[in-house]
């Protein structure tokens, strides 16, 4: 297996400055390579303090000067954004600076704020999606790129410099629904899959996945290699003790959740501005969260969502995940709700000390 710790930098009321939050998770990430991880991963999100990885090229190119081995991703990049020629020739450069290590996360958004913010209409997140993966995925495959779309009208541009993986870095899409597994399958993009669904719904969205990229024509050494590339999240959590694991964890979830309800679903905490909260996006968002939803503690614990505990539970809980649903690429969701960093950083020397080793 492959592991990979994800960063979201949260600042939850009270957490601290922006500066020794954005160093702490940075530190904990350089010892990440230390620590025997594969690949660790950072968000993209704009505008509040529901994350703070405003600049992810930025974050990560400062971590491929700080580490040698380590992969980095971004799960995700929020593609309407930004101009796609922009992310194409941003990661293409971080690609090349740091060996060789990009694993590219892409995603449509769902923050309406952000997309406000920055004169974007939020319903037209899909379709500056679709077209935007056309236009990034050109521009690594062709020496120039022509482009004639809705949102994009492209002419002979050449992206330099070109990515040092060929044909370019592992790409994968942030899937929540089914159709958008059937999307990610059909443009040839790994579909990574969050901390909500069952192992049995997990085996489902791999076959419909292999099945349609087969019907899309991708070759079998593409499908492989995505399906190397794409991890699966799921919220690990580790203490010395069961006790003291879900005594930590579980506020830091609802810590989570209630940053999510302040600034993204639909959000309350922008004065003097107000989401549609009728956007059946984020209808669909709550009711995950009410109760009976799949973003409670219950649920998560119930579906493996949740790996907290002592290393010998969360390798119990592990092996019982990886028995009903072969994963070969996890994912550590360990820093939502803005945990202390020096809490943050026991739980991944413990988790990579006393439960990575049994599943190399």
């Amino acid at each position: 297996m492959r592991f990979a710790p994800f960063f979201l930098f949260q600042k939850p009321p009270g957490r601290g400055d922006d500066r020794s939050i954005l160093q702490g998770e940075l530190d904990a990430i350089v010892e990440c390579e230390a620590l025997g991880y594969d690949a660790a991963f950072i968000a993209e999100h704009v505008f509040s303090p529901y994350s703070l990885a405003s600049s992810p090229a930025s974050l990560l190119g400062y971590l491929a000067a700080r580490t040698r081995t380590l992969r980095l991703g971004i799960a995700v990049v929020v593609v309407p954004l930004s101009h796609p020629l922009r992310i194409a020739a941003d990661w293409a450069t971080l690609d090349v600076i740091s060996g060789g290590r990009v694993e590219l996360g892409l995603g449509r958004g769902y923050n309406w704020f952000e997309f406000d913010s920055l004169g974007l209409d939020l319903d037209e997140n899909t379709d500056r999606f679709v077209e935007g993966v056309q236009v990034i995925q050109g521009a690594w495959t062709r020496e120039r790129m022509t482009f004639h779309g809705r949102f994009f009208d492209i002419v002979e541009a050449e992206v330099l410099p070109r990515p040092l993986q060929q044909p370019h870095p592992p790409m994968f899409y942030a899937s929540s629904t089914g159709e958008s597994v059937l999307m990610a399958a059909r443009a040839g993009l790994g579909s990574c899959a969050s901390s909500r669904p069952t192992p049995a719904e997990l085996n489902a969205r791999r076959r419909a996945w292999l099945e349609a990229a087969r019907a899309a024509g991708h070759s079998e050494e593409h499908i492989q290699r995505a399906l190397r590339y794409t991890p699966t999240q799921r919220t690990v959590w580790v203490a010395e003790t069961d006790a003291q694991a879900v005594r930590e964890a579980r506020p830091l979830l609802q810590s989570f959740l209630d940053l999510q309800a302040a600034y993204g679903i639909p959000g309350h905490a922008y004065p003097g501005r107000s989401a549609p909260a009728e956007h059946p996006q984020y209808q669909e968002r709550l009711a995950r969260r009410g109760p009976g939803g799949s973003m409670t503690w219950e649920s998560l614990w119930d579906n493996y969502g949740v790996l907290a505990g002592s290393p010998a539970t969360v390798r119990s809980r592990l092996k019982e995940l990886l028995d009903q649903s072969p994963i070969d690429y996890l994912m550590l969701y360990s820093s939502q709700g803005g945990p202390p960093v020096e809490d943050l950083r026991r739980s991944l020397r413990l988790f990579a000390d006393k439960v990575m080793p049994h599943f190399k």
